[in-house]
């Protein structure tokens, strides 16, 4: 297990105006899962490939267990990489596709041993002598992923490595990373622009945007305590409240609200999850009354969509819950669940 560091990483190609990546601070602690979540092009496949060692950093450094690693060729850095497609060598044995990194550094010791180990890790016992072209997609992720782990590399780099795959054969692998990182404690990476997936993977959470790093949390804070309004949203905060900070409370179009933690001074933005917010009786402290513009059937919940004062607020209510278009409620927005949000 290795703790990795990354010091005011930053990259900028020769035919672009500016930083792919900028100022990135991370540390991932030893045997820690960390993914890098976001959008197509906000930079974090660039960040995995310049810890790896494909691509050279502009600015910054990589430091594993303290030692920078900037100057060593990929090859050296004891980093294993499992990325979208499985690329596997196709005139090779599925034995020798896995057993390629061992020759490579001639550790020929236990090597059947070895990658029986790994076979049955990734529940592939038997398959020692097929080819790719024999295996499915979800098998040649598998294979992949023994390869890159039989060398018990410090470092586990994975990117996107579900990405081609359908619905089901990617909660299997899923489930089969998170047991690889339970039994082997190997430091892992994993790049993902599935919120889902970052989620249920991950011990943290960097969420990139336009080549910088917005939050570096717990998937649990992601929810209840996103930084600003770009990392709500992306966690699915739908509910923004904007007014003025007086006295410790947020005055908004609908009255003032009181917010658990205080509000300062001057102009403040809140938001609340659609879970949170609660239907009532009565009207009351932080106490809403709007009317029910929508209502949509999602199977586990109800989806309304209530409009107060010009300004829609989106809750989650029980299945069995009735309400129509046109009547009004009362909206309670305890001040435990308003988070206020950076500028």
């Amino acid at each position: 297990m290795s703790r990795v560091q990354l010091e005011q990483l930053g990259k900028r190609f020769a035919d672009s105006a500016e930083n792919v990546v900028s100022n990135i601070n991370l540390m991932v602690n030893s045997g820690e899962l960390v993914a890098l979540l976001g959008s197509s092009g906000c930079g974090k496949t660039t960040t995995l490939r310049m810890i790896a060692g494909l691509i050279e950093p502009t600015t910054g450094d990589i430091r594993l267990d303290g030692q920078s690693i900037l100057s060593l060729p990929p090859e050296k850095r004891n980093i294993g990489m499992v990325f979208q497609k499985p690329l596997l060598f196709s005139h090779m044995t599925v034995f020798e596709n896995i057993s390629f990194g061992l020759r490579m550094q001639r550790q020929t010791a236990q090597f059947k041993f070895r990658v029986a180990q790994m076979l049955e890790l990734v529940r592939l016992p038997g398959f020692e002598a097929r080819r790719p072209g024999q295996l499915s997609g979800g098998q040649e992720q598998r294979v992949a992923l023994a390869r890159a782990l039989i060398t018990k590399p410090k470092l586990l780099l994975l990117d996107e490595p579900f990405s081609a795959l359908d619905a089901h054969l990617r909660t299997e692998m899923r489930d089969l990373i998170m047991t690889c990182q339970r039994d082997l404690g190997t430091t892992m990476i994993f790049v993902t622009h599935d919120q889902e997936e970052a989620v249920i993977l991950a011990n943290r959470i960097a969420f990139m945007s336009k080549g910088t790093v917005h939050q570096f949390d717990t998937p649990k804070n992601f929810f209840e305590h996103p930084r600003d309004q770009v990392v709500a949203r992306f966690f699915g905060g739908l509910n923004f409240i904007t007014g003025t900070g007086r006295s410790g409370l947020l005055e908004t179009p609908f009255g003032l609200l009181k917010v658990a933690r205080g509000v300062p001074d001057g102009a403040a933005r809140v938001t609340i999850r659609p879970e949170a917010i609660r239907i009532v009786p009565n009207l009351g402290s932080n106490t809403i009354l709007s009317r029910v513009a929508a209502q949509t059937y999602l199977g586990t919940h109800k989806r309304y969509i209530c409009i107060a004062n010009g300004l829609e607020l989106q809750i989650s209510a029980s299945p069995s819950s009735f309400y129509s278009v046109g009547d009004d409620v009362f909206l309670y927005l305890q001040p435990e669940d308003l988070w206020l949000l950076e500028s």
